[in-house]
């Protein structure tokens, strides 16, 4: 198998749809010699947050790592990070820190095209054998996750789940802390369609003995938390909101990001104190050197001032390292057309959209937003309008993904939907990416501001075309639900 077959092996897989549970891959991770089970795992579930706590706490523990070497002589401890979705390839998915402490960025660097293919072609040979085992798209990739990590080996991983915690492939981690960032609702056709139930999927991450740590401001959903923690003897500690000043009951408080590391988070916007304080204090509780390796203050400062999670808040336009000559030929930008400050952020769910909402209130004016939209077919997407109301031009397209809602479709639901207010004049419709990526950029105001959102399937792409990025020959995504 090489790369190009590797990735028509995982295409292939999409057809599964999401089976949640544990039982299968588990059998194919034995048949493996369980590779899971020799890497300590930081455990991360949420409903947003969680990606950018994961990158944090990796890259807090690279830092650590390099510390404990430079201190104690021998090898740089190797850090590995899990994540889902990717944006261009799905590599990224899976990353390892350098064995050197002198390299420079990015501190963890996406598997290799050899290292995954020979993961890959482990997984499958262990689910060929008999009997025969069937794994989804996500199941497989976690095990690649896993076997690569192991291979390297990593001596700590931060795994972020899919979907939930109790029925996700990568509860079979073997967690030394756990985290859940927050609880709101999405993916609900699987989750359950109140804040506790989605609660208690999440809580299924947390382990008998094993400190977990919550951020959570619905006291339904926490109290939910609270009480799986409690059944298992879990030490649980909480971040507080803005406005508490005590921890619940049986549970401890963790303090705020200090004003410090605050100023040093390269990751723009309120909400990444916590996720960072999280991260910190994830990280802080992990037996060993490492976890204590953080306690001294320059390794949190190296740590998250180095933390990189593309795609989220992140902005594209100006970028000095960026050749505009280059970047103009790379979009067929007429010269005339000047280039506006340009983010982008994949918020795809109601608090994801709120946040994005609350950090464009708290941007400098600029003389009018321009957005750059699409989803796919399963996001509800009157739940995602904050930002759009906010917009003076509207340009929907269609992500690079077989579940896209087209363009057409999409505008239907946003005219019907009177507190947009927007007028057949103010929208645009361009189902090819890079001819709604150039028709945003003319119709952004002068001095104006252009926002690209909604489904990651569309940040990956837009980033990808952006930076002249390589992306996978076949382009992967996530399946949805199987439909019976």
């Amino acid at each position: 198998m090489d790369y190009a077959a590797g990735l028509l092996y995982l295409s292939q897989l999409r057809r599964l749809g999401i089976v949640p549970g544990t039982e299968r891959l588990a059998l194919v991770l034995h048949r493996l010699g369980d590779p899971q089970a020799r890497i300590s795992a930081i455990h991360i579930a949420g409903t947003n947050g969680k990606g950018s706590t994961a990158a944090f706490a990796a890259h807090l523990l690279v830092a650590a790592a390099r510390q404990v070497a430079a201190q104690q002589g021998g090898p740089v401890a190797r850090i590995g990070l899990y994540t889902s979705p990717h944006l261009c390839r799905v590599r990224e998915r899976v990353r390892i820190s350098a064995v050197d402490s002198a390299s420079a960025e990015p501190w963890l660097d996406e598997c290799s095209e050899a290292d995954f293919v020979a993961a890959l072609s482990a997984v499958r040979a262990a689910c060929e054998a008999t009997p025969a085992v069937e794994l989804t798209f996500f199941e497989v990739l976690t095990a690649v996750a896993f076997l690569c990590f192991a291979s390297a080996p990593v001596q700590v991983a931060v795994i972020e789940t899919g979907l939930g915690g109790r029925l996700d492939a990568t509860r079979l981690c073997h967690a030394q802390v756990t985290v859940v960032t927050g609880i709101g609702l999405d993916h609900t056709e699987l989750l359950g369609d109140t804040l506790p139930a989605i609660a208690h999927e999440k809580a299924g991450i947390f382990r008998p003995q094993v400190p977990a740590l919550i951020f959570c401001d619905d006291p339904s959903a926490r109290a939910v938390l609270c009480q799986v923690a409690a059944q298992l003897h879990a030490p649980l500690a909480v971040l507080l909101c803005d406005a508490e000043r005590t921890a619940p009951v049986g549970a401890s408080a963790l303090p705020a990001l200090s004003g410090e590391y605050a100023a040093c988070l390269p990751l723009p916007g309120p909400h990444q104190r916590r996720n960072a304080a999280l991260a910190l204090a994830a990280v802080g509780r992990l037996p060993g050197p490492l976890g204590r390796a953080v306690r001294d203050p320059a390794v949190p400062l190296r740590g998250l001032s180095a933390t990189r999670w593309p795609g989220r808040l992140e902005r594209l336009w100006p970028q000095p390292s960026l050749d505009e000559t280059a970047l103009r030929a790379r979009l067929d930008l007429p010269v005339d057309v000047a280039l506006p400050e340009v983010w982008l952020d994949g918020a795809h769910n109601p608090q994801g959209a709120a946040l994005l909402s609350d950090f464009l209130d708290g941007l400098p004016a600029s003389s009018g937003l321009c957005v750059l939209f699409g989803v796919v077919a399963d996001k509800a997407v009157s739940d995602m309008l904050g930002p759009l109301l906010r917009a003076q031009r509207v340009v929907l397209t269609e992500p690079p993904s077989p579940r896209a809602l087209p363009a057409a479709e999409l505008a239907a639901l946003l005219s019907a939907l009177p507190a947009l207010g927007l007028g057949a004049s103010a929208l645009s419709i361009e189902p090819r990416l890079s001819w709604a990526l150039r028709r945003a950029l003319v119709e952004t105001p002068c001095r104006g501001r252009l926002l690209i959102y909604g489904s990651l399937f569309l940040v990956g792409a837009v980033r990808a075309l952006w930076l002249g990025e390589p992306c996978d020959p076949l382009p992967l995504s996530d399946p949805g639900l199987r439909r019976c």
